[in-house]
């Protein structure tokens, strides 16, 4: 058992507030600014920076608490990603498939927590490891060509503002849903673990 040592504003508790200050603004602007979703995602933070305070006062080993305020890091970043595009596919039947997805997501990486964790812990022994990396990859490589290419986006300048506010948010969307896949390996104590 390692006691924690750090102060509470000095650990993984820093990079949540810090994520979430740096992305409720920015995610709460697209696809246009919304006060109702910068809310409830200001409020989802407070939730989860007190729910850490608690763990803190709670939970007496570092690495099982850092573990958590990881997952609840991951999970939150993941939530604020998929957010813009349940806000543009509101009211269109595709919102409750997408809304699904995140949930089945959510729901079944918790459930399967042990399988995810050793997919990432032996990625040589795991195609869902090598899934998840070339989901990964093709990602980046979706996005790298919505860059900036001198003063024109490559895929962006072939959309109109609402085609490219769509894309992003399915870009956002997926990455979204990847973080949130990822998020679950983070429920595996440290002590468990074998190598």
């Amino acid at each position: 058992m390692v006691s924690k040592k750090e102060r509470f504003s000095y650990g993984p508790a820093s990079g949540l507030m810090g994520l979430s200050v740096i992305l409720i603004p920015m995610l709460s602007a697209v696809p246009e600014w919304s006060l109702k979703i910068f809310i409830l995602n200001i409020c989802l933070a407070t939730f989860l920076t007190l729910l850490t305070r608690y763990l803190y006062e709670k939970i007496p080993e570092e690495y099982w608490y850092n573990s958590l305020v990881n997952f609840l890091m991951a999970s939150s970043v993941g939530f604020y990603n998929v957010t813009p595009f349940l806000r543009i596919t509101y009211g269109l039947s595709l919102f409750w498939l997408c809304l699904f997805l995140y949930v089945f997501i959510f729901v079944f990486t918790v459930i399967k927590r042990e399988m995810i964790f050793q997919a990432f812990h032996k990625p040589g022994k795991s195609k869902l490891a090598i899934g998840t990396i070339i989901v990964f990859f093709v990602i980046m490589a979706v996005g790298g060509l919505t860059a900036r290419n001198g003063q024109d986006m490559i895929i962006l300048k072939l959309l109109d503002e609402r085609q490219g506010a769509f894309w992003v948010s399915g870009v956002l969307y997926t990455i979204g849903l990847l973080v949130t896949f990822i998020s679950s390996a983070y429920l595996k104590k440290i002590d468990m673990v074998s190598y």
